[in-house]
Protein backbone atom coordinates (compact mmCIF):
# COMPACT_ATOMS: atom_id res chain seq x y z
CA UNK A 1 0.00 0.00 0.00
CA UNK A 2 1.05 3.37 -0.66
CA UNK A 3 1.55 5.93 1.86
CA UNK A 4 1.11 9.64 1.03
CA UNK A 5 3.45 12.19 2.00
CA UNK A 6 2.62 14.17 5.21
CA UNK A 7 1.52 17.93 5.65
CA UNK A 8 5.20 18.65 6.89
CA UNK A 9 6.23 17.29 3.03
CA UNK A 10 4.03 18.92 0.85
CA UNK A 11 4.73 22.53 2.43
CA UNK A 12 8.25 21.83 1.95
CA UNK A 13 7.90 21.00 -1.61
CA UNK A 14 5.59 23.91 -2.29
CA UNK A 15 7.74 26.54 -0.42
CA UNK A 16 10.65 25.45 -2.43
CA UNK A 17 9.08 25.27 -5.82
CA UNK A 18 7.56 28.75 -5.29
CA UNK A 19 10.92 30.26 -3.70
CA UNK A 20 12.91 28.33 -6.69
CA UNK A 21 10.12 29.98 -9.26
CA UNK A 22 10.88 33.27 -8.11
CA UNK A 23 14.43 33.50 -8.32
CA UNK A 24 14.92 33.74 -12.23
CA UNK A 25 12.28 37.07 -12.36
CA UNK A 26 14.39 38.87 -9.47
CA UNK A 27 17.41 38.28 -12.32
CA UNK A 28 15.65 39.10 -15.14
CA UNK A 29 14.84 42.79 -13.96
CA UNK A 30 15.68 45.41 -15.50
CA UNK A 31 18.29 48.28 -12.82
CA UNK A 32 16.69 50.73 -14.20
CA UNK A 33 13.17 50.01 -13.83
CA UNK A 34 10.46 51.76 -14.39
CA UNK A 35 11.81 54.50 -16.74
CA UNK A 36 8.93 56.84 -16.39
CA UNK A 37 7.18 58.21 -13.36
CA UNK A 38 4.40 55.33 -11.82
CA UNK A 39 0.68 56.42 -11.20
CA UNK A 40 -1.42 55.02 -8.57
CA UNK A 41 -4.55 55.46 -8.77
CA UNK A 42 -6.83 55.42 -5.61
CA UNK A 43 -10.89 54.50 -6.30
CA UNK A 44 -11.95 55.85 -3.41
CA UNK A 45 -11.87 59.37 -1.21
CA UNK A 46 -9.24 61.48 -0.94
CA UNK A 47 -8.57 61.47 3.04
CA UNK A 48 -9.78 58.03 3.47
CA UNK A 49 -7.59 54.90 4.47
CA UNK A 50 -6.58 53.72 1.55
CA UNK A 51 -5.13 57.42 0.39
CA UNK A 52 -3.22 57.42 3.74
CA UNK A 53 -1.99 54.10 3.27
CA UNK A 54 -0.75 55.09 -0.28
CA UNK A 55 1.00 58.32 0.60
CA UNK A 56 2.93 56.57 3.25
CA UNK A 57 3.80 53.83 0.84
CA UNK A 58 4.86 56.21 -2.17
CA UNK A 59 8.30 57.56 -0.59
CA UNK A 60 9.59 53.84 0.39
CA UNK A 61 8.50 53.06 -3.71
CA UNK A 62 10.89 56.40 -5.06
Amino acid sequence: MKQHPSRRQVIGTLSASALAGLAPTAWAQSSNFPSKPVKIIMPWAAGGGGDVLVRAMVPALS
